[in-house]
């Protein structure tokens, strides 16, 4: 019967020994899930610091970008005004040749002119010499309408010479200006090449800014979301557990209000010896 009674007891005090064993693993795991829970919160907001920052970053570079845009904007306006430089100076240059050729043929019109009058003044000299072209005047009139014309002829001559020089300084004076044109649109051509590849540079460093700002904030979304959806896994592992403390405390009540130890059992538990 003593025997009976202590196997009793013996369980009874392995159960107690179970049950805040069990207690304790499940207040043990409880506690490390809520640690975890604390550092993923933790981690929620640093990730949200770092979106916050970067949405500020990305304010920040978009009002760079704007900028970029807008001097993108100008240096294209540039461009277009630089392509109508270059097609009034390509035309500029198509009416000067245009002159060039045309003066060019009027200076061999003129020493062929003058050619020829060298050539009669030289027959007419070697004919006569010009006293007796006068002397063999008829006539006082005769004379002095000769004399008048070896004046406009002389006259005419040196006109044409002058003509003939003029015309020749004003070529000149074209080609000089030509060549500056030319010089000018090279260097008009070198600036837009300059442009169009300081644009492209610009451009891609546009590109590059927002393409970061996207792929970093997607990044820190999906970070996030991740981490709630962790957090969220937690909670519900650490609701289970409190669910199940509650119901295992619940049944051990029932069973302790049914069963109660008397002091004699509860000192023959504390010093039971197998």
């Amino acid at each position: 019967m003593i025997f009976k009674t202590r196997v009793r007891y013996f369980y009874v005090y392995v159960f107690l020994l179970l049950f805040i064993n069990y207690g304790f693993s499940q207040t043990n795991t409880r506690e490390k899930l809520e640690l975890k829970r604390a550092e993923i919160q933790k981690e929620i907001k640093k990730i949200n610091e770092l979106l916050f920052s970067n949405k500020r970053k990305k304010t920040a570079v978009y009002s760079d970008i704007e900028n970029l845009s807008l001097k993108i904007q100008r240096k294209e306006e540039l461009v277009k005004l630089t392509n109508q430089q270059i097609n009034l100076l390509n035309n500029t240059i198509e009416r000067n040749q245009k002159e060039e050729d045309s003066l060019e043929s009027n200076v061999i019109e003129i020493k062929k002119a003058y050619q020829e009058m060298i050539l009669k003044s030289y027959k007419t000299k070697s004919g006569k010499s010009r006293l007796m072209f006068l002397l063999s005047s008829e006539s006082f009139f005769q004379a002095y309408k000769r004399i008048q014309y070896i004046k406009q002829f002389s006259l005419f001559r040196k006109n044409q010479a002058n003509k003939i020089l003029f015309l020749i300084n004003e070529i000149e004076e074209i080609n000089k200006e030509l060549n500056f044109q030319k010089t000018k649109k090279e260097d008009l051509l070198k600036s837009n090449r300059s442009i169009q590849k300081s644009l492209e540079s610009e451009k891609k460093e546009s590109n590059i800014l927002a393409y970061e700002l996207r792929r970093k904030e997607k990044k820190y979304r999906e970070e996030i979301i991740n981490k709630q959806k962790l957090s969220l896994q937690i909670d519900k592992e650490i609701e289970r557990l409190i669910r199940e403390a509650i119901a295992k405390s619940n049944k051990e009540k029932n069973k302790s209000d049914s069963f109660n130890l008397t002091p004699e059992a509860k000192e023959l538990s504390k010093n039971f010896v197998l």
